[in-house]
């Protein structure tokens, strides 16, 4: 979808290939605004549930495409 919209991912924390691309079926890649961050940080807490932010996506100019294999579907 990055390439579609024409946006790309400023990486701010470092995954390794293993994680980012593992599709285990309790794994979600997701987006949301900055703006939902702390309600969504609060909800994780309660919960017990891990949440790793790890890029922020922005139009593309430069940055990294996020290159996984579609080895799932």
């Amino acid at each position: 979808l990055l390439a579609i919209k024409k946006q790309t991912m400023h990486m701010f924390e470092e995954i390794s290939d293993e994680v980012g691309s593992s599709g285990e079926e309790y794994e979600m890649l997701v987006t949301f605004g900055p703006e939902h961050y702390s309600k969504l940080k609060e909800i994780a807490e309660r919960t017990h549930t891990p949440l790793t932010v790890f890029a922020k996506v922005e139009k593309a100019n430069d940055g990294v495409l996020f290159e996984c294999q579609n080895h799932h579907f």
